[in-house]
């Protein structure tokens, strides 16, 4: 009777190690992913306010938008640049369309904001996180005794990219408006069809 006191007593302890062990992983995971996912939220809103004040002519620096949208401004980075035009994404050349969408001499603009591993392949991710000093990267190198590795090397980089058009050439009457919306199809024409004239 007393044996088998004992060898339920040590399958109920080798039971709440593995669970503890399970429950553990389980939190390194959860958190890491909410908390990367949060920031993927603030790079939209980053992004997309990066992109107007381009286009309201104010000049934009990773510093600023790292500041104002992030509680680690270290991992953010800013690209800024010409945007694409309907014309460029039509007939398929994918390059930076330098027609404007409005009636100034700028725009559209593009910035693009990413959060975390600066070097976004799956190769530099266990590197990153040896170097990393900030929460929650370093919460990866855990090794959870009974679990799987903690890196989550395809998940170590969150990014989002915004394009705005030119926003000091505002549109105050019907015929402006029209004005505007006229010389918009005329360029964007042009350019797809002048695409369709390289092709030939």
């Amino acid at each position: 009777m007393e044996l088998q006191k004992s060898s339920r007593s040590g399958q109920v302890m080798v039971e709440a190690v593995v669970a503890l062990a399970l429950l553990m992983f389980v939190w390194i995971a959860v958190a890491f992913t909410t908390y990367m996912s949060t920031n993927h939220i603030r790079t939209a809103m980053a992004a997309r306010h990066a992109a107007w004040l381009q286009g309201n002519g104010a000049t934009v620096s990773a510093g600023i938008i790292a500041t104002n949208f992030f509680f680690q401004p270290e991992m953010v980075t800013l690209e800024s640049g010409q945007g694409v035009g309907i014309g460029g994404l039509m007939n398929g050349t994918n390059v930076a369309d330098m027609e404007t969408f409005s009636e100034g001499s700028h725009g559209p603009f593009v910035a693009r904001v990413t959060f975390g591993n600066p070097d976004d392949t799956v190769e530099s991710g266990p590197a990153f996180i040896q170097s990393a000093t900030t929460f929650p990267f370093i919460v990866l190198r855990s090794q959870v005794p009974f679990m799987p590795p903690s890196l989550m090397s395809e998940f170590l980089t969150v990014k989002s990219h915004c394009q705005w058009d030119e926003v000091g050439e505002t549109w105050t009457d019907w015929e402006t408006a029209l004005k505007g919306v006229l010389n918009t199809f005329k360029s964007e024409a042009e350019s797809f069809l002048g695409g369709f004239a390289d092709l030939l």
